[in-house]
This record gives C-alpha cells, sequence and structure tokens, in this order.
C-alpha cells in the first residue's frame, strides 16, 4: 500500500468529484462514490476478493485454487497488476474446496491484518510531511 499511496489518493479523488452517471469499472462504482462522500477524511482500503481454480495436470484432477485480493481504490491498469494482486490463500487437491471454510479461514487473515496491521500504519500517517506519503 505505501507504494502505491499517491495513486490511491488519485484515484479516490477521481471518483469522489465524477459525474454520478459514469459507468464504473468497479462493483457497486455509485455505492463506493456515495461511501466517499459520507467518509470524506478516511483512509478506506476495499477489497475485491477473487477465487480461481485452474487444473494443474492433465492426466488427473489435481486442481490448484487461488484466493486473491484487489484494491478498489487503485485505477484499473495498476488494480490489474498480479503484483497489486495479493494473494491471500490457495488450496491443491483432486476436489474443489469447501468454499465456506476457505473463505473463513481467508477473511479472518484479513481481519487478522485489519486489527494488527492497519493501526500501525494509521499510526505511521501522523509521522510524516509528506499526507500523501503512507
Amino acid at each position: 500500500v505505501t507504494r502505491l499511496a499517491k495513486e490511491i489518493q488519485r484515484f479516490k479523488q477521481h471518483i469522489s468529484t465524477a459525474n454520478p452517471t459514469t459507468p464504473y469499472d468497479i462493483p457497486f462504482g455509485k455505492q463506493y462514490q456515495k461511501l466517499l462522500a459520507e467518509c470524506p477524511g478516511q483512509n478506506l482500503l476495499s477489497l475485491v476478493i477473487h477465487l480461481d481454480g485452474v487444473g494443474l495436470v492433465k492426466s488427473t484432477n489435481l486442481k490448484l485454487w487461488l484466493c486473491s485480493v484487489s484494491l478498489i481504490e487503485l485505477p484499473p491498469h495498476i488494480r490489474t497488476r498480479r503484483h497489486n494482486m495479493p494473494l491471500l490463500s490457495m488450496y491443491i487437491g483432486h476436489t474443489e474446496p469447501n468454499v465456506k471454510i476457505w473463505l473463513k479461514w481467508s477473511l479472518n487473515m484479513v481481519n487478522q491484518l485489519k486489527r494488527e496491521v492497519v493501526p500501525a500504519y494509521i499510526q505511521s500517517l501522523h509521522y510524516t510531511e509528506d499526507p500523501v506519503k503512507f
């Protein structure tokens, strides 16, 4: 997030000042624009969760499933780059994962990051001279 802070700030500004009838590439774009208007001083970071599966070997049913996220606050051309889509978890098996269990574990990881990492990150914002630098 630190290396993308300026892009995040610019894109948030773009979304918050865009015409309400503008189509968005993000899910629920109008609701997100409303959220930004209601919370102007907040450092919001929103995630889109991606679940993708791919066969590993043709001769077996072995599959790899990935759970990754992307930040809505990044412009599309940056958001969709692989290095900007952190991997939350993966599953390798001959059957599909139990999505409820898998997502519960993955979302627990997100909540742990939110509780432990984000407060330290926000605290560090108070000690920087550049308000855009995180």
